[in-house]
């Protein structure tokens, strides 16, 4: 009898489902190392924006949110001897009334209180969350120098005492709200801001009792419901706010 060996069946050959599977894998890398491009090339952008424009995260919408923004060489108007610039994008919460306090000549180091000159606007409440744009400015024409604030389309300017020594920076302590090294900060609704204090370094000869002050000028963003307990502040009647106590 004879005997017959069977040899086993052939497998068939799995080439195409192996280069399937290799393609689909290579497909899948390709996308994600795309994407992933894609989404750093898209924050760089944004980064780049934010430096650019001060734009503006608001990790707390029921805060003041205060960012600093880059002001270009030709943002200084033609005919203008000299200016010094700063300028910030604002988050004003919902119901916040802006109020700008300015005093001049000479300034405390460490509260708006001033003695020699001192602008207030008191605004009204914003019912909705607002974003805007402040620019404050030291400007020098052919009448000398003077002390102006942007923020949308209304502005304010006063001019500054001929005894402030301008035109070199260099002797003043310069305390701006936020810079580039520390582009953003926020604040507490009832906190006053602020916004830039420009002082000499060597204090005007103090009366006796009286506060040092420095020749300079200094500029404050306060809630307007403050008012009355912040123009007693301001006046040197109180060593400080209550809220801030």
């Amino acid at each position: 009898m004879m005997e017959v060996n069977a040899s086993p069946p052939s497998s068939r050959p799995r080439r195409p489902v192996t280069w399937l599977i290799v393609l689909g894998a290579a497909i899948g890398i390709t996308s994600s190392i795309y994407f992933n491009l894609r989404l750093f090339d898209l924050r760089r952008q944004r980064a780049q924006l934010a430096e650019e424009v001060g734009l503006l995260e608001v990790t707390d919408p029921k805060r003041v949110h205060l960012r600093h923004v880059p002001v270009r060489p030709d943002a200084i108007p033609p005919g203008v001897e000299a200016a010094y610039v700063w300028k910030y994008r604002i988050y004003l919460p919902a119901g916040y009334g802006p109020s700008f306090v300015t005093g001049r000549r000479a300034v405390s180091a460490d509260s708006p209180h001033s003695a020699g000159g001192r602008d207030s606007s008191w605004g009204g409440k914003e019912q909705d969350p607002v974003e805007t744009v402040l620019t404050i400015a030291l400007i020098k024409q052919e009448s000398g120098w003077t002390f102006s604030q942007m923020r949308g389309g209304s502005s304010t300017s006063s001019t500054l005492s001929e005894d402030l020594p301008l035109d070199s920076l260099d002797q003043f302590v310069i305390e701006p709200a936020v810079t580039a090294e520390t582009p953003a900060k926020s604040y507490s609704v009832d906190e006053p801001i602020c916004l830039l204090r420009l002082r000499s370094r060597q204090p005007v000869e103090p009366q006796e009792g009286e506060t040092t002050l420095y020749p300079g000028i200094v500029t404050y963003m306060v809630e307007s419901d403050l008012r009355d307990t912040f123009e007693q502040w301001a006046q040197g009647k109180t060593d400080r706010m209550p809220e801030l106590e």
